[in-house]
């Protein structure tokens, strides 16, 4: 029944459908996840399962979340469906993460092959509805590398600075494309994100420190001062802007991409000041 479920199944390259098959890889996953039955593991993206057996074999609760209608359809015959394992087919970016560790919470721990199309927007969905503990994703090698890098590195922005706000994050491995099907042009890599208890660093106001951060990567080869003159039509002087620069020892000339978080965090919690009112009503 199972092989004439997917009898004319065909994977979808808009939906970013590359489904591991090699076991070497999807042992080393569940070895980096640490799973006991004190945990509730959320999948995103189970494709055909090669990974979901395992995980059902050792959670204590499981819930996937699978966009194919056909692929979970296979999934409901193909795993072994007990009372600890649900099933849902919808787009995980509308999923509410709220919904899923409600009753007898369990350590809440994440596992997804990534679609390289949507990486980023579920990262950041991921960031934003923080009620989970830990995130062991395979993503794009190049995605890997923008949250991985330090300043200064050309991979560094945005991005670096929206994960490492929140998460203590480390490399697990590169994996290659072969073993993939159909196979992707680009390689992967495995990356662990653990959520901290509290922000890396101190900031006064959420909303304008991203907004900061955003439009200091807006044009990166234009001057920090430069971009922040454009911020929002804020109507910030160079003049000034020079000045507090000054005030933490950082060149005026200065790109966005050589600044540290921390270095980011003092910038954002001296300009907020002048808009204190900044993103108050946002809904």
């Amino acid at each position: 029944m199972n092989n004439n479920i997917l009898l004319n199944f065909r994977p979808r390259k808009k939906l970013g459908q590359n489904f591991l098959t090699d076991r070497n890889i999807v042992f080393k996953i569940l070895k980096e996840a640490n799973i006991t039955e004190q945990d509730l593991i959320l999948e995103i993206g189970a494709g055909k399962g090669i990974l979901t057996k395992g995980i059902i074999e050792k959670a204590g609760r499981v819930v996937v979340v699978e966009i194919d209608k056909i692929l979970c359809l296979y999934l409901k015959n193909y795993l072994p469906i007990t009372d600890k394992v649900k099933i849902i087919q919808t787009d995980f970016l509308k999923f509410n993460l709220d919904t899923v560790n409600c009753e007898n919470p369990l350590k809440f721990k994440i596992i997804a092959n990534l679609p390289y199309y949507i990486t980023t927007p579920i990262i950041l969905k991921l960031l934003k509805q923080r009620v989970w503990e830990e995130a062991l994703l395979m993503v794009q090698k190049e995605v890997a590398q923008r949250i991985l890098s330090s300043p200064g590195v050309k991979d560094y922005g945005r991005l670096s600075i929206i994960v490492g706000y929140y998460c203590d994050v480390k490399f697990i491995s590169y994996v290659p494309p072969e073993v993939f099907s159909p196979r992707p042009v680009v390689s992967s890599a495995i990356i662990k994100l653990i959520l901290r208890k509290k922000p890396l660093v101190y900031v006064k106001n959420e909303i304008f420190f991203f907004a900061l951060v955003k439009v200091a990567f807006s044009k990166r080869r234009k001057t920090l001062i430069n971009n922040l003159v454009t911020f929002h039509n804020l109507s910030l002087k160079k003049e000034m802007l020079c000045t507090i620069l000054s005030r933490l020892n950082i060149s005026s000339d200065i790109r966005g991409e050589k600044l540290s978080i921390e270095q980011f965090a003092r910038l954002s919690n001296i300009l907020v000041d002048f808009f204190p009112n900044y993103g108050l009503n946002t809904g």
